[in-house]
């Protein structure tokens, strides 16, 4: 007897309960077909010059910027905030964070999906 495994998330396109972020009717993109455009690398690097530093309220690491916990972007508001409306969350204003306040945002979302 084998026993099933109920599904404890939701499909993150359609809602539906499924085991992982997505259902078998919304599979992830594959990578090799996402394709980050010349124009968002750009504006991503406008971004930090204009702003070199943490935006992530109670940043406390001191070496933001530094070799080993680099400026990334990020969008300041999640898809959620915005309806689903993909148009709209794309074109928010990017907000420079270091490399180890976005991981702590990461595990943060994966915690709450849960």
């Amino acid at each position: 007897m084998g026993t099933s495994v109920q599904p404890h998330r939701s499909c993150v396109v359609c809602g539906a309960p499924c085991a992982g972020a997505r259902c078998a009717r919304h599979p992830r993109p594959k990578r090799a077909g996402i394709v980050c455009d010349v124009t968002r690398r750009a504006l991503a690097r406008a971004a930090i010059d204009a702003e070199p530093w943490c935006h992530r309220p109670g940043c406390g690491h001191a070496d933001a910027g530094a070799p080993g916990n680099e400026l990334m972007v990020d969008l300041p508001r999640h898809l959620e905030e915005f309806d689903g409306d993909l148009e709209a969350w794309r074109s928010q204003p990017l907000r420079p964070v270091c490399h180890l306040c976005a991981c702590v945002e990461r595990r943060r979302l994966a915690r709450a999906a849960c």
